[in-house]
């Protein structure tokens, strides 16, 4: 099972994620659902870049391992609210938050909100 962290008052404090983690493994759950864009403690403004803190991605990821928990990252694209409806710019956005997902944050899955509910 995985346990999103949307609304969990708790994940929102860094140094909460250890204890958070042991508890959600300890109620066999195998990994955690989260926006990258809470992981990385920014708001969910659209820059194509994503910029991540490290000391947040390693805190993050040790929490995980630590638990023997996997990630499944919440990637939105163009920001939220969505700040272009540009298909280039979902696009690039989709791009840069899978990068920063796997290779930042080591998630084995992509929960991808994309695109504009009007194309």
């Amino acid at each position: 099972m995985i346990r999103t962290l949307w609304g969990v008052e708790r994940f929102d404090t860094m140094t909460e994620w250890p204890a958070l983690f042991r508890e959600l493994a300890a109620a066999n759950y195998s990994g955690v659902e989260a926006p990258t864009w809470v992981v990385c403690g920014v708001g969910p403004t659209f820059d194509v870049v994503h910029e991540c803190p490290e000391v947040r991605k390693a805190a993050f990821r040790a929490a995980l391992d630590a638990a023997g928990l996997i990630y499944v990252a919440q990637c939105h694209t163009a920001g939220y609210p969505i700040a272009s409806s540009k298909v280039e710019d979902h696009l690039a956005s989709l791009r840069a938050l899978l990068l920063l997902a796997k290779d930042g944050l080591g998630a084995s899955l992509a929960n991808v909100h994309g695109g504009v509910d009007w194309w």
